[in-house]
């Protein structure tokens, strides 16, 4: 039979101060690992396992708040490892990612269900239209470039999106045309006629209202629009070219945008599309070499590869 004796009150006191030490060292240590994921993570708690060795030689010399405090981050370092390890950010993030992956999958990537327009941040732009028609287009083809290349930071999300031909709706979609087509990443010609009908088939184009502002949409944010059948919001040949573009460059293939004017009587261009500049040994296979043209917006049943609409005045400009 086990005979247990009364503990005195100063051993219930130091008795507390570990109890109340390993739970202050299990909390801290989880908020220093939220805080500095790149100090922290999966890193042996080295300095905590010294001490608590320090107290169990010296035990009438440790403080039991202190030996308390380095039980606790130890007790979580091993939670953590039996339990397979907590996530660093980046882990977080790539599950993230492949979630929304699986939602693209499966037709459903919207993240702000039926609506997703209602987390769009539009912005106006001015652009002096008595400038010299030259300006007037370059910097309009300057702001969808912004969109391509550079993060764009929502003011509606309050959140940063990625520069469009790093999104990863855009990066997924890419990756398939890519399989899809029999390319394995260098044969450009198969890689560009399989984004031309993709975006064909996917994104539908309409015309613009007599009138209406240009619109710039985010290639990202028009993909996030698809529904179960694959089909997203129809856009304008701005938005075709914005995406068609993302997914180009997602690539590694350079691409251009080209202006096209078809009106004698009209200073400006009134249609935009995207081309690619081909290697010599693909020229042969050109309607228009050197370029390889894109052009998305042609109706149903009507669709036709390397594209260039008749014209009278042509802008080609490096995405």
């Amino acid at each position: 039979m086990l005979k247990l004796r009364n503990l005195t009150d100063e051993e219930k006191k130091k008795a507390s101060m570990l109890a109340a030490g390993v739970a202050a060292g299990m909390v801290g240590s989880r908020a220093a690992q939220k805080a500095l994921p790149d100090a922290f993570d999966g890193k042996f708690p080295g300095i905590s396992a010294s001490v608590l060795v320090s107290s169990s030689v010296v035990p009438q010399m440790a403080n039991p708040a202190v030996t308390g405090l380095a039980a606790g981050r130890v007790i979580d370092f091993l939670v953590d490892k039996v339990a397979g390890g907590r996530k660093t950010k980046r882990e977080e993030s790539l599950g993230n990612l492949k979630r929304r992956l699986e939602r693209i999958k499966q037709g459903r990537i919207s993240m702000t269900e039926d609506k997703p327009y209602k987390k769009w941040d539009v912005k106006v732009y001015n652009i002096p239209n008595w400038l010299p028609t030259n300006i007037v287009y370059g910097m309009a083809l300057d702001k969808i470039r912004g969109l391509i290349r550079n993060p764009s930071f929502n003011r509606v999300t309050k959140k940063w999106v990625p520069a469009a031909y790093m999104h990863p709706a855009v990066m997924y979609f890419a990756k398939e045309i890519v399989k899809n087509n029999g390319a394995d990443g260098r044969e450009w010609l198969k890689i560009c006629r399989g984004v031309a009908e993709w975006t064909h088939l996917h994104v539908p184009w309409t015309g613009e209202f007599l009138g209406a502002e240009d619109m710039f949409m985010h290639p990202g944010l028009v993909l996030e629009t698809m529904d179960a059948n694959g089909i997203c919001m129809p856009v304008d040949c701005d938005c075709q070219v914005a995406l068609n573009s993302a997914m180009l460059l997602a690539l590694g293939i350079p691409v251009y945008f080209v202006l096209v004017g078809q009106y004698p009587d009209e200073p400006g261009y009134n249609h935009i599309i995207c081309a690619v500049k081909m290697p010599k040994e693909y020229w042969g296979q050109l309607k228009h070499p050197p370029f390889f043209y894109i052009d998305s917006t042609i109706k149903p049943g009507r669709f036709e590869q390397d594209y260039l609409p008749k014209y009278h005045r042509i802008m080609v400009r490096r995405v």
